[in-house]
């Protein structure tokens, strides 16, 4: 090296400034990878905590007791039960005897009329 290739002091101290502001740079690149990484392992155990929760709440949907789904349906009075039980020994008698269909039929509309 020459003397002209040799930095001078205010060029020394220059580049030095210059390390020092990449540096720094460098220095906040890495935090706020480390925040991100940090942010995304929160992120990943909250997804898998949600997870767990859904599966929880699945299951303790497919472990109700069928007796409990019924027991929640309407049930019929013992009139409609009753009428239900005429009606089916109507319908059965009326097939065997054509008849009593003509006899009934009659009744129903001197009844309704």
């Amino acid at each position: 090296m020459n003397e002209n290739e040799k930095l001078t002091v205010a060029q020394k101290e220059r580049l030095a400034r210059r390390h020092e502001k990449l540096n720094a740079l460098l220095a906040r690149k890495k935090s706020l990878h480390d925040q991100i990484a940090d942010l995304m392992k929160q992120a990943d155990e909250l997804r898998r905590e949600a997870a767990e929760l859904d599966d929880r709440f699945h299951k303790m949907v497919i472990e109700i007791e069928p007796t409990e789904i019924i027991n929640l349906r309407a049930r019929t009075s013992p009139w409609e039960q009753g009428n239900k039980d005429i009606l089916e020994i109507i319908k059965k008698s009326i097939k065997d005897d054509p008849r009593l269909a003509e006899k009934l039929a009659k009744f129903v509309n001197e009844k309704l009329t």
